[in-house]
C-alpha cells in the first residue's frame, strides 16, 4: 500500500474541516500534533540512509522507518497522483 500523508490531532476534527484540508494543511495548525508528507527520499532511489520521516510542524515529532528496503521501486519512496490532487506528492510504499 501507499500512504501519502499522515497527521496526528489532538483535537475532534469535523467532517468538513476533514475535507477543506484534505490534501493541504497548514503545519503550524491548531492540534497538529504531527504531519508527515513522505517528501523526504528520492522517488524509487536508493534511500537506504534515511531511518526517519521528518515532522512538519514545529513540535519536532520525527518518525522512525521501521522494516522498508527503501531502494528501488518497493518499499521505498514514491511519487503518487492523488484522485482529488492536481499535482503528483510523495508517498510511502510498502
Amino acid at each position: 500500500g501507499e500512504i501519502a500523508q499522515l497527521r496526528v490531532w489532538n483535537v475532534a476534527r469535523t467532517e468538513q474541516e476533514l475535507v477543506n484540508n484534505l490534501l493541504d494543511v497548514d503545519p503550524e495548525s491548531a492540534g497538529l500534533m504531527a504531519y508527515f508528507d513522505f517528501n523526504d527520499g528520492i522517488p524509487e532511489g536508493d534511500n537506504s540512509g534515511i531511518s526517519h520521516v521528518l515532522d512538519n510542524t514545529s513540535n519536532n515529532f520525527d518518525g522512525n522507518i521501521i522494516g522498508f528496503d527503501l531502494d528501488g521501486i518497493n518499499s521505498n519512496f514514491n511519487q503518487s497522483t492523488l484522485p482529488a490532487a492536481a499535482e503528483s506528492t510523495g508517498v510511502l510504499n510498502s
